[in-house]
Protein backbone atom coordinates (compact mmCIF):
# COMPACT_ATOMS: atom_id res chain seq x y z
CA UNK A 1 0.00 0.00 0.00
CA UNK A 2 3.08 2.34 0.28
CA UNK A 3 4.07 1.28 -2.95
CA UNK A 4 0.63 2.66 -4.19
CA UNK A 5 1.15 6.09 -2.47
CA UNK A 6 4.74 7.19 -3.89
CA UNK A 7 4.02 4.84 -6.90
CA UNK A 8 7.50 3.38 -6.60
CA UNK A 9 7.40 0.10 -7.78
CA UNK A 10 8.45 -3.18 -6.01
CA UNK A 11 11.29 -5.17 -7.94
CA UNK A 12 8.70 -7.98 -8.85
CA UNK A 13 6.29 -5.54 -10.27
CA UNK A 14 6.20 -3.99 -13.94
CA UNK A 15 7.31 -1.01 -15.01
CA UNK A 16 4.67 0.82 -16.93
CA UNK A 17 6.74 3.26 -19.14
CA UNK A 18 5.65 4.60 -22.94
CA UNK A 19 7.23 3.13 -25.78
CA UNK A 20 9.51 6.20 -26.09
CA UNK A 21 11.22 6.29 -23.03
CA UNK A 22 12.58 3.32 -22.98
CA UNK A 23 12.88 2.40 -26.06
CA UNK A 24 15.70 3.84 -28.27
CA UNK A 25 14.51 2.38 -31.78
CA UNK A 26 10.84 3.46 -31.26
CA UNK A 27 11.32 6.42 -33.73
CA UNK A 28 12.60 3.75 -36.26
CA UNK A 29 9.47 1.58 -35.84
CA UNK A 30 7.42 4.77 -36.25
CA UNK A 31 9.33 5.76 -39.70
CA UNK A 32 8.52 1.94 -40.74
CA UNK A 33 5.29 2.38 -40.46
CA UNK A 34 4.65 5.46 -41.77
CA UNK A 35 6.61 4.40 -44.62
CA UNK A 36 4.63 1.57 -44.76
CA UNK A 37 1.84 3.10 -44.81
CA UNK A 38 3.43 5.38 -47.61
CA UNK A 39 3.87 2.81 -49.90
CA UNK A 40 0.25 1.12 -49.52
CA UNK A 41 -0.69 4.07 -50.58
CA UNK A 42 1.05 4.61 -53.71
CA UNK A 43 0.66 1.43 -54.50
CA UNK A 44 -3.10 1.62 -54.37
CA UNK A 45 -2.62 4.65 -56.29
CA UNK A 46 -0.83 2.60 -58.69
CA UNK A 47 -3.52 0.05 -58.77
CA UNK A 48 -5.75 2.46 -59.69
CA UNK A 49 -4.14 4.21 -62.46
CA UNK A 50 -3.12 0.66 -63.91
CA UNK A 51 -6.80 -0.25 -63.77
CA UNK A 52 -7.86 3.30 -65.59
CA UNK A 53 -4.99 2.77 -68.38
CA UNK A 54 -6.59 -0.52 -69.21
CA UNK A 55 -9.75 0.82 -68.94
CA UNK A 56 -8.98 3.22 -71.91
CA UNK A 57 -7.19 0.80 -73.57
CA UNK A 58 -9.57 -1.73 -74.09
CA UNK A 59 -12.26 1.04 -75.09
CA UNK A 60 -9.26 1.96 -77.86
CA UNK A 61 -8.95 -1.15 -78.97
CA UNK A 62 -12.92 -1.41 -79.17
CA UNK A 63 -12.79 1.54 -81.29
CA UNK A 64 -10.00 -0.06 -83.31
CA UNK A 65 -11.77 -2.76 -83.78
CA UNK A 66 -14.80 -1.17 -84.98
CA UNK A 67 -13.13 0.57 -87.46
CA UNK A 68 -11.64 -2.50 -89.02
CA UNK A 69 -14.74 -4.07 -89.03
CA UNK A 70 -15.90 -0.91 -91.16
CA UNK A 71 -13.01 -1.33 -93.00
CA UNK A 72 -13.73 -4.94 -94.20
CA UNK A 73 -16.75 -4.78 -94.85
CA UNK A 74 -16.36 -1.89 -96.86
CA UNK A 75 -13.40 -3.52 -99.60
CA UNK A 76 -15.75 -6.59 -99.06
CA UNK A 77 -18.70 -4.28 -100.46
CA UNK A 78 -16.23 -2.64 -102.78
CA UNK A 79 -14.90 -6.12 -103.74
CA UNK A 80 -18.32 -7.59 -104.43
CA UNK A 81 -19.67 -4.39 -106.82
CA UNK A 82 -16.79 -4.98 -108.53
CA UNK A 83 -17.46 -8.56 -108.96
CA UNK A 84 -20.78 -7.60 -110.12
CA UNK A 85 -19.45 -5.03 -112.60
CA UNK A 86 -17.34 -7.62 -113.96
CA UNK A 87 -19.93 -10.23 -114.23
CA UNK A 88 -22.40 -7.85 -116.29
CA UNK A 89 -19.49 -6.88 -118.49
CA UNK A 90 -18.72 -10.35 -119.23
CA UNK A 91 -22.49 -11.41 -119.97
CA UNK A 92 -22.76 -8.20 -122.28
CA UNK A 93 -19.51 -9.43 -123.72
CA UNK A 94 -21.36 -12.53 -124.69
CA UNK A 95 -24.56 -11.25 -125.50
CA UNK A 96 -23.12 -9.19 -128.49
CA UNK A 97 -20.94 -12.28 -129.22
CA UNK A 98 -23.58 -14.45 -129.66
CA UNK A 99 -25.93 -11.74 -131.20
CA UNK A 100 -22.53 -11.11 -134.17
CA UNK A 101 -22.80 -14.39 -134.54
CA UNK A 102 -26.11 -14.61 -135.35
CA UNK A 103 -25.97 -11.50 -136.77
CA UNK A 104 -23.66 -13.08 -139.44
CA UNK A 105 -25.71 -15.91 -140.66
CA UNK A 106 -28.26 -13.45 -141.08
CA UNK A 107 -30.70 -13.30 -138.20
CA UNK A 108 -31.61 -9.82 -137.03
CA UNK A 109 -30.78 -9.08 -133.06
CA UNK A 110 -33.22 -7.47 -131.09
CA UNK A 111 -30.72 -4.60 -131.07
CA UNK A 112 -30.25 -4.22 -134.82
CA UNK A 113 -34.04 -4.46 -135.29
CA UNK A 114 -34.30 -1.57 -132.91
CA UNK A 115 -31.75 0.48 -135.20
CA UNK A 116 -33.44 -0.48 -138.57
CA UNK A 117 -36.59 1.09 -137.01
CA UNK A 118 -34.84 4.33 -136.01
CA UNK A 119 -33.34 4.18 -139.66
CA UNK A 120 -36.58 3.75 -140.87
CA UNK A 121 -38.57 6.64 -138.78
CA UNK A 122 -35.70 9.19 -139.56
CA UNK A 123 -35.65 8.40 -143.54
CA UNK A 124 -39.67 8.89 -143.14
CA UNK A 125 -39.26 12.15 -141.48
CA UNK A 126 -36.46 13.47 -144.48
CA UNK A 127 -38.61 12.64 -147.36
CA UNK A 128 -41.84 14.10 -145.45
Amino acid sequence: MDNELNNTPTPNEPIETTANEHDPYAWYRELEEAAKRNNQRKEEEFKNYLQKEREKHEQQQIEVNKLFAKAIQRSSDEDRKQKQKEIEKEKQRVIEEVEKKYEEKGIKTEKTIKQEEALLKMIRGLNS
